[in-house]
């Protein structure tokens, strides 16, 4: 369909008007559907919505798998500076102890300091 119009040459459904005294209503013109054609829609729509909910549900689990794997490696992170904190400072309690008294103290300081290290190693 082609309509000449002030200003142009417009293809397709056209409207001109100056002012409205009613409603508008733009709805399409109903068509004439055979019922295979309804029966083939609705079949496909309910297919789609299937495949949607399926979508969004590996969506949701893929989001789950990475806050998880956040949180884990948040943890890891946390123990590794508490194992790193508890090496310093028993080493530096070893070295205070052993250096300036001579003690066994210093001794098993340097030994949690070695279990620390070990653990802040595994990690």
């Amino acid at each position: 369909m082609e309509n000449e119009i002030s200003g142009g040459t417009f293809h397709g459904p056209v409207f001109q008007a100056g002012s409205f005294r009613r409603d508008i209503n733009f709805a399409a013109p109903h068509e004439n559907v055979e019922a295979d054609e309804l029966e083939f829609r609705k079949e496909f729509m309910s297919r789609q919505h299937e495949s949607w909910k399926e979508e969004k549900a590996a969506r949701q689990k893929k989001v789950a798998e990475r806050r998880a794997e956040a949180d884990k490696k948040r943890v890891e992170e946390q123990v590794g500076c508490l194992f790193l904190f508890l090496f310093l400072t028993f080493t530096v309690t070893a070295f205070v102890l052993i250096y300036f008294f001579h003690n066994w103290l210093g001794l098993a300081s340097a030994a949690l300091a070695y279990a620390c290290l070990k653990g802040l190693m595994s990690d």
